[in-house]
């Protein structure tokens, strides 16, 4: 907790607690987050656990203007359903007007039309992660014309034989 402290003290700004231990290799537990809430400039979390009642158990223990957003597409429908206010996600990378309007019908106690949208959703998110993120994301935005080819190593290109299977879960939501 003493790092965390330290930026919350050094930094007088917002801040959102990122756990996504997938990626980071440390999952920061409830306790732990509901003891950093209490820091002044801790405001939320990005949950990437796919663990969805680990929400209901913060909401529980940390202040109601806490922020609870989802990190995991393929769960965050179901995270906003037990109170997330919306995510951080990587499909909307490529289809945001989609995410958006899952996220406004949601907001908006419309689970039903909500969960009909993200239907649409479900292929694309799941071939966002056939490779590490964000080397699918990359692609599919350049085969979209919207950015270029080049990538940073570590990152590498993605393998040829996901490119169909991005290209088909892409069509599916249009």
């Amino acid at each position: 907790m003493s790092i965390f402290k330290a930026i919350n003290d050094s930094v007088d700004i917002p801040q959102i607690l990122y756990n996504v231990p997938c990626r980071t290799g440390v999952d920061i537990d409830n306790k732990t987050v509901t003891e950093l809430s209490l820091l002044k400039n801790i405001i939320g979390i990005k949950d990437a656990t796919g663990e969805i009642d680990r929400i209901d158990d913060l909401k529980k223990n940390v202040d109601k203007e806490f922020l609870f957003l989802s990190g995991d597409d393929t769960t965050f429908l179901e995270y906003m359903r037990h109170g997330g206010k919306g995510t951080i996600s990587v499909t909307a990378n490529v289809r945001p007007d989609l995410m958006h309007d899952v996220c406004k019908n949601m907001l908006n106690q419309k689970y039903e039309e909500a969960k009909k949208i993200n239907k649409k959703l479900e292929l694309l998110h799941d071939a966002m992660f056939v490779e590490s993120n964000p080397i699918p994301v990359k692609w599919l935005l350049n085969y979209l014309g919207k950015i270029n080819s080049k990538i940073r190593l570590p990152l590498v290109s993605l393998d040829e034989k996901y490119h169909q299977k991005l290209i088909t879960a892409y069509e599916a939501t249009l």
